[in-house]
């Protein structure tokens, strides 16, 4: 017959012999595990701290370097008619973005790929600031409540239009004389009648866009080619 022996730490004795109440053994578990939770999310807090000085200070050299985007600058509103979607957005280049909506060059947003072809709506022109138009872009897009149609992005942009600040850190949406462009006929009576042009504030102007300037935009572009498709919007 074989005989298994058991070897108890020497430590282990006490508790066997003589074992702590249920309830003392309870908190000493729980303090044996806290001690290891606290160990375990300070070792990963340090980690993270390290982890975002670095990334502020790599951060902080490329924006030193990097070169930004030319204006003026222009939002502007995409609607599909297939599909009944809406895209808000931001470039120098309309003509060139719509382009990359479309899938005619590379470099178009993700969420424009279904639902080819996308028309321009209209755009809101006269941002000289890059940072201005992408506050304008992103309290259009956040507006509450959030609507995706073309009517309920038109009744955003007609609130939106109206605010002193687009958001804390824009300047005041008087200082910055803007102009609604109308690109699409068969949805010019929809987007007008939702912004209602009578009562716009004064610093803000509207005009009708040919679409054949979009048009000669792509001719013009695609006797260049793809080059330079990385520009940013």
């Amino acid at each position: 017959e074989s005989v298994v022996v058991v070897v108890v730490p020497f430590l282990l004795l006490p508790a066997l012999v003589h074992p702590p109440p249920p309830q003392v053994a309870l908190r000493s578990t729980g303090r044996i595990m806290a001690r290891a939770i606290r160990g375990i999310v300070g070792q990963r807090s340090r980690r993270f701290g390290v982890c975002s000085q670095r990334v502020g200070q790599d951060w902080g050299r490329d924006n030193e370097t990097r070169a930004q985007p030319k204006g003026p600058f222009a939002c502007y509103l995409l609607y599909s008619a297939t599909t009944n979607r809406t895209y808000v957005g931001v470039t120098n280049s309309l003509p060139k973005r719509l382009r990359k909506h479309n899938g005619v060059i590379t470099g178009g947003a993700k969420a424009t790929r279904s639902g080819r072809p996308w028309s321009v709506a209209l755009s809101v022109d006269g941002f000289s600031r890059y940072d201005d138009a992408l506050r304008f872009e992103w309290m259009w897009k956040h507006m509450r409540p959030r609507r995706w149609s073309l009517k309920g992005r038109a009744s955003n942009l007609a609130r939106l239009l109206r605010l002193e600040r687009w958001t804390k850190s824009a300047p005041e949406a008087s200082s910055v004389p803007l102009t609604i462009t109308f690109w699409e006929p068969a949805l010019n009576n929809t987007i007008a009648s939702e912004l209602d042009l009578r009562t716009l504030p004064p610093y803000v102007n509207t005009t009708r866009g040919a679409i054949g300037i979009l048009a000669a935009g792509d001719v013009e572009e695609s006797s260049a080619g793809s080059k330079n498709v990385s520009q940013q919007r």
